[in-house]
């Protein structure tokens, strides 16, 4: 169920448009590619993937999604700052990059686009959806 706002999609979520997934890009149809914004983060993440598989297709994806979607500088250190203690403090800590995006998605009032929903469902406050699901 789509949500009304606009979406962050996560690293997998691109990947998954990348890959021409028909549930993703249905999803990405349906609300409108100037509704979905990424952060600096997933692309850094697609570069390393790129460059760990040696791929010129994997560079060409994220010049792809580079240019289809806005992008959000790597920023709102405070909030990575407080998400990183919290979930430290209760054991449930993520990933460095995860927290960024998060953090990114909380300052923007952003609903988050992920198929990564166990790491994202411990941070409160957090709009989810997962666009992998039919």
């Amino acid at each position: 169920m789509l949500t009304h706002g606009t979406y962050l999609i996560d690293t997998d979520i691109c990947i998954e448009l990348a890959r021409k997934n028909p549930i993703v890009v249905e999803h990405v149809r349906a609300v409108g590619a100037s509704e979905c914004k990424i952060s600096d983060v997933t692309l850094a993440e697609m570069y390393f993937g790129a460059f760990k598989s040696g791929r010129e297709k994997h560079f060409n994806d994220v010049t792809v999604i580079s240019g289809l979607f806005e992008s959000y500088p790597i920023g709102y250190l405070r909030k990575y700052g407080e998400l990183r203690c919290m979930l430290e403090k209760k054991g449930l800590k993520i990933g460095d990059m995860d927290m960024f995006i998060a953090a990114t998605a909380l300052e923007e009032d952003l609903i988050l686009v992920t198929g990564n929903t166990d790491h994202f469902e411990r941070i409160p406050g957090l709009r989810i959806e997962n666009w992998m699901e039919g």
